[in-house]
């Protein structure tokens, strides 16, 4: 029987193949994104700093190889007079795009008073977004991951002798509350009363309400 050498051709080139696509293959796995490492390993610190004085905000995050990083920082501008909802208006800070970031007195973002909770109490809310991004040989992106950084605060003193008025809503919003919860209570008992109950609490509300008044 004539014996043929196809069968050992085909082998031989088989291992020829994948001897020289074993370089290749290596070169590619070491180039693996190890995304487990991406993380951050110092948050931003919260902090209180005198009136009229620029501050400081930080992140730093551990990168892998093989990755490109942007970084963009958010403020959280407090509930405000012209916020009654208590709903949180957060906004990209314009240039900051870095590990660190800066603000000072007059930039829109800086700390601003909230008349609503405690009125002249001055303050900002700040995080930063990271986004990393792995990308191929023609540039584009094969794979993203984002880290959020935690939210910090950011008070400021308020000024020896400095006056802040807190002429607020929330004094009718305090009394009205109060007058239905005690209407409630007392099943409707006092409900001829409430006129009388309401003009009271609302003396009482005024009294927290005006207590930023110095």
């Amino acid at each position: 029987m004539k014996r043929t050498r196809k069968p050992f051709a085909l082998l031989l080139a088989l291992l020829l193949a994948l001897g020289l696509a074993a370089p290749a293959m290596a070169a590619s796995a070491a180039q693996a994104v190890n995304w487990g490492a991406f993380r951050i390993i110092e948050e931003p610190q919260s902090q209180t700093i005198p009136n009229g004085e620029s501050f400081t905000l930080s992140v730093e995050v551990n990168i892998p190889d093989g990755v490109e990083v942007e970084y963009q920082w958010y403020w959280t501008e407090p509930r405000t007079v012209f916020n009654m909802s208590g709903y949180k208006f957060t906004s990209p800070i314009p240039n900051a795009t870095a590990p660190e970031v800066q603000l000072k007195p007059g930039d829109a973002e800086y700390p601003v008073i909230s008349y609503t909770y405690n009125p002249g109490e001055r303050f900002g809310e700040y995080y930063c977004q990271i986004s990393a991004y792995e990308k191929d040989g023609s540039g584009a992106v094969v794979a993203r991951r984002d880290l959020e950084s935690e939210t910090v605060r950011v008070d400021v003193l308020r000024s020896a002798g400095e006056k802040v008025y807190g002429v607020t809503l929330e004094p009718f919003a305090i009394a009205f509350m109060q007058t239905v919860l005690l209407n409630v209570w007392t099943f409707l008992m006092a409900l001829p009363f409430s006129p009388i109950i309401f003009l009271y609490y609302l003396a009482g509300a005024f009294v927290i309400g005006f207590r930023g008044l110095s």
